[in-house]
């Protein structure tokens, strides 16, 4: 009767390539699946709970999913949005994520992969904490621009001077022109 060892097949080695791949895969999977889960939906649940949010959506994530101190708030969809609209899902936005403890360097405001404006991150957070707090969101609203900077680093819009209803109107013009230069729309 012949040795049963010698039948066998030889072992098979995995191969190292298809390894390094499967590796690399798994370790995507799990750092999307972490940015996801600490940024990502967090947001998106919190801005699904007010249906006048219906009209835009945004993708919430860390830069290119991994850089921790930058975060990217890109805008995939605006209609029929009025420029209020966008302000509050961005406050909502800052409020959930500062409630989770969630601090960035930088926040990119940006519409469909295009950065359109930057905000710091501690600007951010102070934002998401007065919105919280109950802050009055027309002041809110009306100082978020002088906040702003372009892609470049420069100061998107300037800050007013002069009697309260004039600096009130201008400020309302800049937020009016910042939220259609991140929606894309006709300023």
């Amino acid at each position: 009767m012949e040795d049963a060892r010698l039948h066998h097949a030889p072992q098979r080695r995995p191969n190292p390539v298809v390894a390094l791949v499967l590796g690399v895969v798994l370790v995507v999977l799990i750092v999307f699946g972490i940015d996801y889960l600490t940024i990502g939906r967090p947001a998106a649940e919190a801005l699904n709970t007010d249906p006048r949010n219906a009209g835009f959506k945004f993708s919430v994530h860390r830069e290119y999913r991994v850089v921790p101190g930058v975060l990217v708030i890109d805008l995939q969809k605006a209609t029929d949005v009025a420029p209020v609209d966008l302000m509050r899902g961005l406050f909502i936005t800052a409020a959930t994520l500062q409630k989770r403890g969630a601090a960035f360097d930088n926040v990119v405001l940006s519409r469909h992969g295009t950065e359109v404006f930057t905000l710091s991150g501690p600007e951010f957070t102070s934002i998401g904490k007065a919105y919280e707090a109950g802050e009055n969101p027309v002041y809110l609203i009306r100082t978020l621009p002088e906040k702003l900077r372009t892609p470049d680093g420069e100061p998107a819009f300037g800050s007013w001077t002069g009697g309260l209803l004039g600096v009130v109107g201008q400020q309302m013009g800049d937020v009016s022109t910042a939220m259609n230069r991140w929606a894309g729309l006709a300023e």
